[in-house]
C-alpha cells in the first residue's frame, strides 16, 4: 500500500480542486475531476454514467438551482482499499443564494477514487442530502 499521508494529501487536493471549480461556476472543470468512466449518483438518486454525462448534468445545475452557490468539502474518513484505490467519506455544505434550494444544504458524499497515470480521479460519487426525518430515531 502507499504512504497514507501522501494519499490523504492527494485526495484533499482533489476535494480542493472540486471546491475551487464549483465556487468559480466552472462546471467543465468540476467534471474534469472524474474518470472518463466515472459515475455520479446525485442527491435525488439519479444515476449519471460517464464523465460526459456528468459534465452535462453539472452544466444544467450550475445554470439553474445551484447558480452562484458555494460549497465546502471536509474529508471525514479515508480508507485505502488497494494500491491506488480509496473510498473517502466527505461532509459537504452547499450555500445556495436564491431559488428553490436557497439556504444551506448539508450533504454526505461517498467517493471512490483511483490513481491512474499519476493523477487521482473520481470513479464513483454518491451524494446524499442530510436532513431530519420526523419520527426517525436519532
Amino acid at each position: 500500500m502507499s504512504d497514507g499521508n501522501d494519499t490523504r494529501r492527494a485526495v484533499t487536493d482533489v476535494l480542493n480542486g472540486l471546491v475551487d471549480r464549483w465556487n468559480a461556476g466552472d462546471w467543465q472543470g468540476f467534471a474534469d475531476h472524474y474518470h472518463p468512466d466515472g459515475n455520479l449518483t446525485d442527491v435525488l438518486g439519479r444515476f449519471h454514467r460517464g464523465k460526459a454525462e456528468i459534465a452535462r448534468q453539472q452544466k444544467v445545475v450550475f445554470h439553474s438551482v445551484y447558480r452562484d452557490s458555494r460549497i465546502t468539502l471536509e474529508l471525514v474518513a479515508l480508507h485505502e482499499l488497494a494500491r491506488g484505490v480509496v473510498v473517502a467519506h466527505v461532509r459537504s455544505t452547499n450555500r445556495v443564494p436564491v431559488g428553490p434550494l436557497a439556504g444551506e444544504r448539508p450533504a454526505m458524499q461517498t467517493f471512490v477514487l483511483t490513481a491512474e497515470a499519476g493523477r487521482w480521479l473520481i470513479r464513483a460519487l454518491h451524494n446524499t442530502f442530510v436532513h431530519d426525518l420526523p419520527g426517525a430515531p436519532a
